[in-house]
């Protein structure tokens, strides 16, 4: 008897069913699992259907995600911050070999194994295509050409970028690199007002010119 521990996602059967949509996503999530090998992604080793539920077999990550880990420690200065990115970097490396886009990339997203990180959530997920334009992720760490008032744009998985970009910032300082916007449309304008060689970064902690050049290039 195999003596490894896996998480089980229960998902009620009849909520999905009625709902075309949540269906997809469903489906969207389980294929891209499935089809992605590598250690800092996550792994579905299972998908069982009963007559109430769906369950998901999945990897089992033993420590909570990056933001409760963030907002343990308040922030994570360079260091461990790249020693996190690295690991990203190489997620997505492999998720680009299969065009596959996340489109909700945030800390709550990144669960931890021990010292590993593993990307999980692919619910919003896009694969096989070069171009998207679906309107959809989570504000804060959305990529302006998303966010624009006047309409979105059609996108690359460059929005991915932008959002590590967004989570390697709150890593290193514990914060957002733009103040917390009431409305879509104020975000958009503070990150126009303050991103890319105009973008604010704290003196403490400190950061090599290195890091803060890769931020600038990111956001």
């Amino acid at each position: 008897m195999s003596k490894d521990i896996y998480a089980a996602k229960a998902i009620n059967k009849a909520k999905v069913d009625k709902n075309p949509t949540l269906k997809r996503l469903l489906e969207t999530e389980a294929t891209i699992m499935n089809i992605i090998n590598h250690p800092n992604v996550l792994r579905l080793y299972e998908f069982i259907e009963t007559a109430n539920n769906y369950y998901l077999i999945m990897d089992y990550c033993n420590d909570g995600d990056l933001e409760e880990h963030v907002r343990k420690y308040t922030f994570l200065g360079e260091e461990e911050s790249v020693y996190f990115l690295k690991q990203i970097m190489n997620a997505f490396k492999k998720l680009r070999e299969f065009k596959i886009m996340h489109r909700d990339f945030k800390l709550a997203n990144i669960l931890l194994n021990d010292d590993n990180i593993v990307i999980g959530d692919f619910g919003l997920a896009k694969s096989g295509v070069d171009i998207a334009a679906t309107n959809l992720g989570s504000p804060v760490t959305m990529a302006p050409e998303i966010l624009n008032p006047l309409g979105y744009e059609k996108y690359t998985n460059k929005i991915d970028l932008w959002s590590i970009g967004v989570c390697f910032y709150q890593m290193i300082f514990g914060r957002i690199p733009w103040k917390n916007p009431k409305s879509k449309t104020e975000h958009y304008k503070n990150i126009m007002a303050a991103s890319g060689e105009k973008l604010e970064i704290p003196n403490y902690p400190p950061t090599s010119p290195e890091c803060k050049d890769l931020l600038r290039a990111l956001l």
